[in-house]
């Protein structure tokens, strides 16, 4: 029989490091790195309009209700911006503002060259006629992103105060009015 001369010490480290329990020899170590990640996202101010409810004055009667009385009727639309949005509202003068006598805007009827003076305003005094330029309507900062019902007073002045509607037809009167949000 021949026997090895290996010393004990060697095999037992052989069959230590044969089963991996040998401690720290030539044991495999896991490693971890991290490393940031940036996430990033725009929210842009947008506005938009809708659901306008139009200015229908009825009937003007220039000859006795009206004669000395205006004739008051309220529209509306609505303006929906992103939440601490501004704006500024502005109405233009329509499609027959340089029909207009006395007034800012006309309307025109339906089967003749003829106009009625009218106006829109930006409160029920009557006091501001709400256009394109100096008198505009800001609006916000948004409080949210719901919308917002703005509304328009408009106003056909008595005959009184102008003279001109004293000598319209009777006719069916219409305009249009064109709303804007700058924001």
């Amino acid at each position: 029989m021949i026997h090895s001369k290996r010393p004990v010490t060697a095999i037992a480290a052989t069959i230590l490091l044969t089963l991996g329990i040998a401690g720290n020899i030539n044991q495999v170590i896991a490693g971890s790195s991290t490393a940031s990640l940036s996430v990033t996202a725009n929210v842009n101010a947008k506005c938009m309009l809708g659901n306008t409810t139009p200015v229908a004055f009825g009937t003007y009667d220039p000859v006795v209700a009206n004669a000395s009385t205006p004739l008051d009727a309220n529209g509306s639309f609505t303006v929906q911006c992103t939440k601490g949005s501004t704006g500024t509202l502005t109405l233009n003068n329509g499609l027959y503002n340089s029909n207009a006598s006395g007034t800012t805007r006309a309307m025109k009827a339906s089967g003749s060259s003829t106009y009625l003076n009218y106006d829109l305003y930006t409160s029920n005094t009557y006091a501001t006629v709400w256009n394109a330029t100096t008198n505009t309507v800001s609006y916000g900062p948004a409080a949210n992103s719901s919308p917002y019902t703005e509304t328009v007073y408009g106003q056909i002045p008595s005959v009184a105060t102008n003279s001109a509607n004293g000598n319209v037809t009777a006719d069916s009167y219409a305009d249009t009015v064109t709303v804007t949000v700058t924001y």
